[in-house]
């Protein structure tokens, strides 16, 4: 998690979040200022896509429970690429076991025709009995 303020001799809190994004973009992003100015505001959400701009002063409280959720909106994010991964790595699991169903059929058609009776019961030998 990184926190900037906005002012800063030398470069201002969105180029260096910008380019802490660049090096880790999946790092929690937020700045803080004293001056509400809306150009630096668009400037923060859209180059840095920052999580929070924090305005001076704040409370105490107040940034304790920004950090916190930070923390856990990070965490979700990080649970959720887990998940997306996991789903990833079982549909080629499902594609590969769907494609060896495929061959199976295509070289024992049989195994794969059921024949049933009129009562429902399966038939060994084709006989309707």
């Amino acid at each position: 998690m990184f926190l900037s303020d906005y002012r800063m001799p030398g470069m201002d809190g969105v180029q260096l979040l910008t380019e802490i994004k660049a090096l880790q973009p999946e790092a929690m992003r937020l700045i803080l200022s004293g001056h509400t100015d809306l150009k630096a505001l668009m400037n923060a959400i859209n180059e840095a896509e920052i999580h929070r701009f924090i305005t001076k002063p704040w409370e105490d409280y107040d940034i304790i429970i920004t950090l916190q959720q930070a923390l856990i909106h990070r965490d979700i994010l990080t649970e959720n690429r887990r998940l997306a991964d996991q789903v990833r790595a079982q549909q080629q699991e499902l594609d590969k076991r769907k494609l060896a169903l495929e061959q199976l059929k295509a070289a024992h058609p049989a195994l794969f025709h059921v024949n049933w009776a009129s009562d429902g019961s399966v038939l060994l030998d084709g006989d309707d009995e």
